[in-house]
């Protein structure tokens, strides 16, 4: 038999299948940084991976990755990266990305361009990529630059306000120069209460001619509360009106976890100055409330300063630029702890607590701890405490002087000293540098604070110099593009009204102490001496503290994660208890520490350990053998858990879930209410359907059932009265509430922060 046909044969499909089988899978860098400069050089986008070891769905995409036609032909236009460890945390929680696997596109110079959760088909994904090349493509090509098409609102009509007679003629608050810059910011609020910057300053073009969006964009909080402090700086009823829609912008802004963000989302852009903008709104919301108390506004004050306490670096004392700063690894964080952001969440809190906001003493004296590590050789500040071997400036120490001196945590003789070494070159302002209009209102506020000579000197100075820089609008011109004219004429203003000491703000004789938080609870003796719960009696309800324990190889990001579990199942808990219950404290341990004292165990033999297999997440509230619950024989129908016991990663229905996904959220809560309230189970554990509608029969509820609708043939007695028998002091409600129920942030302790 002739066998040179079949070798032909054979021949021809080797080279028909040589082009595919050529392709090599991927070359994976490790590193986020070398592939970013690889992909600056070669002009390609980047493609990242963001996979776990081990998991089946991360499995899948490599082997997507790896084995398929369309995406082999179009990887070589691009530069691949598979993150491991700590820069993969770090990018799952910087751009919010709920579930792995997932990959995330870059464009060549590392701007974000696309993100692919889960597994896509074959010919999904490489439309995907296709998309990424257009749009890397499109970046690249240079295009003439566009002045924004939307039109602006017109503004308003200028006003003029005037003399008031009960304020000295020689009061430079009064002059033309002040009327024509309140006049300004009025005629600029829109009609929500806010200020922006002007449009032709939000336009960024680069060399090329794109457009760029920036986060100092974004300020539209804290140029209002600038405008805001304005208004009331200057003592005008006409003005009253203005700081009232200020106000009321700001409030609609200040988010459940107390930060004050006008844009919604996560978006890291808009949060990334957020340690600024909320301290700006908590001095003027403040102040709002020093001259007319509101009970809906005391409220989102105690939010934003629970906020401002929780996002302090508790071993350094110092505040980061935005939300996520005690999140970084330790390394990291250390090159963001700054002087700005320090003295200005300082002076936040310190507004707040003489509005009657409590304030914890101990986050002042870290904040002025740090504050102090930051004075130079030479007597002045300097940016942060790494530098204070060198010569300070004067414009980071006219904000370190108004911290210091409202704290009440300087002594006398300690800020005259410091006042000293300031006050010959405040009148100069030679490195104020670009922020300068931002610094000239800490220097104002300073002089005032240090008294009736010093803040009349630099009054008379700084006048002469505001009055030949106005423009004929009314308006100043700002260097620094952060806040433009809003920023740069609310600044201004303030220092040109705050001589008429009217209002608190000008107040030169600041508040020399602060309300003391309250002595450590004590602890209600738990119903049964087997249990661990830490509950405490607070504002005619109850706080409990928690102890967690993981056995598991927890690192900064699971811990976070699990931080946001429980802040989540505390909502949870204090929705259906009607504002009752909330936590106040958590302390996560690492490596089973604290394990016998904790309340919840997070262990990873979890579930070799469980009795009755479940199907999908799940925990365990252990219930030790007992006969009397608060000193009765054997009362029926109570029972008090001993301990939660929960697995480190949870099961789902294939792959682990993370613990905040918002059904371990669920599942935390409904466990915690065993735990916490001796509640029963109510459900069928056999099919998982409702006996009942409350939190214990279906996880989507938000109420606990009482007497006159509980439907559980198995347990003779409704959720209400059992927590009742338990804790006395909760009321039964009488009608469902929904809410919303916001309760206040708890503090949660990591092992890095504490």
């Amino acid at each position: 038999m002739d066998s040179r046909p079949v070798l032909l044969a054979a021949t021809a499909l080797v080279l028909l299948l040589w082009p595919f089988g050529a392709r090599a899978a991927p070359d994976y860098r490790t590193s986020l940084a070398a592939a970013q400069r690889e992909a600056r050089t070669a002009g390609k986008p980047i493609l990242a991976l963001l996979v776990r070891e081990g998991e089946a769905q991360s499995g899948r995409l490599e082997r997507l990755l790896a084995g398929s036609r369309p995406i082999l032909e179009l990887l070589p236009e691009f530069v691949c990266v598979r993150p491991e460890g700590s820069e993969r945390d770090r990018l799952v929680d910087r751009y919010d990305i709920t579930s792995l696997p997932a990959t995330l596109f870059f464009s060549d110079r590392g701007v974000p361009v696309k993100l692919v959760v889960g597994v896509l088909t074959a010919a999904r994904f490489a439309e995907a990529m296709r998309a990424v090349l257009s749009k890397n493509r499109e970046l690249k090509t240079p295009r003439p630059f566009e002045p924004p098409s939307r039109p602006a609102p017109p503004p308003r009509a200028e006003r003029e306000f005037p003399h008031s007679p009960s304020c000295p003629d020689v009061c430079p608050s009064c002059s033309p120069a002040l009327s024509k810059a309140l006049g300004w910011l009025a005629a600029r609020q829109k009609a929500d209460g806010r200020l922006s910057k002007l449009p032709e300053e939000c336009v960024t073009r680069t060399e090329d001619g794109r457009l760029l969006t920036r986060s100092i964009d974004h300020v539209d909080t804290a140029l209002t509360a600038l405008a805001g402090l304005a208004f009331l700086a200057s003592g005008d009823e006409a003005l009253k009106d203005e700081a009232t829609r200020a106000a009321r912008f700001l409030l609609q802004a200040v988010r459940p976890d107390g930060i004050v963000c006008a844009e919604e989302g996560n978006d890291y852009l808009h949060l990334t100055q957020c340690n600024f903008e909320t301290p700006l709104a908590a001095m003027f919301l403040a102040e709002m409330q020093r001259t007319a108390p509101d009970p809906v506004r005391a409220a989102k004050l105690r939010s934003i300063a629970d906020y401002l306490a929780g996002v302090q670096d508790p071993r350094s004392g110092a505040w980061g630029y935005s939300h996520d700063f005690n999140g970084m690894p330790a390394s990291e964080k250390r090159g963001w702890r700054l002087l700005a952001t320090t003295y200005c969440a300082l002076a936040g809190l310190e507004w707040l607590r003489d509005a009657g906001v409590t304030v914890p003493g101990e986050v002042l004296e870290r904040g002025a701890r740090y504050v102090r590590s930051c004075l130079g050789r030479d007597g002045l500040f300097t940016y942060r405490s790494e530098f204070r071997r060198m010569d300070g400036c004067a414009a980071t120490t006219a904000g370190a002087l108004v911290a210091l001196g409202r704290s009440g945590l300087a002594p006398a003789a300690e800020l005259a000293k410091l006042r000293r070494a300031y006050r010959p070159r405040h009148r100069d302002f030679h490195d104020y540098g670009k922020h300068w209009h931002f610094f000239l209102l800490f220097t104002a506020l300073a002089m005032n604070d240090e008294g009736e000579g010093a803040g009349r000197d630099f009054f008379e100075h700084i006048r002469d110099v505001l009055l030949s820089s106005q423009e004929d609008g009314g308006s100043w011109s700002e260097p620094d593009g952060t806040g433009g004219r809003v920023m740069a004429t609310a600044c201004a203003a303030i220092s040109l009204a705050l001589p008429r000491r009217r209002l608190p703000i000008a107040s030169a004789a600041p508040a020399s102490t602060w309300p003391e938080p309250p002595a450590k609870p004590s602890y209600v003796p738990p119903p049964h001496p087997s249990c661990r719960v830490k509950m405490f009696e607070h504002a005619g309800g109850y706080r409990f503290d928690l102890v967690v324990s993981t056995d598991g190889p927890a690192d900064a990001a699971w811990f976070a994660r699990f931080g946001r579990a429980l802040v989540g199942a505390n909502r949870i808990l204090h929705d259906v208890t009607d504002g009752q219950m909330c936590l106040s404290r958590a302390v996560l341990c690492g490596k089973g520490e604290r394990s016998g004292e904790a309340d919840i165990r997070v262990l990873t033999g979890f579930y070799e350990q469980e009795l009755l297999p479940q199907p999908f997440v799940h925990g365990i509230t252990m219930v030790s053998e007992r006969t009397t619950i608060r000193g009765e024989r054997e009362k029926k129908g109570l029972r008090i858990g001993d301990w939660v016991m929960l697995p480190f990663f949870a099961r789902g229905s294939t792959d682990p879930l993370p613990w905040d996904d918002p059904r371990l959220v669920r599942v935390l809560a409904h466990e915690l209410a065993h735990y916490l309230l001796g509640l029963l189970d109510e459900y069928d554990p056999r099919t998982g359907g409702s006996r009942c509608r409350c939190l214990m029969g279906d996880l989507r509820a938000t109420e606990l059932c009482r007497d006159d609708d509980h439907s559980d043939p198995e347990n003779p007695e409704s959720c209400w009265a059992h927590a009742k028998a338990l804790w006395p002091r909760l009321v039964v409600p009488r009608v469902e509430d929904p809410g919303p129920w916001d309760p206040p942030a708890p503090r949660i302790l990591a092992p890095e922060s504490r």
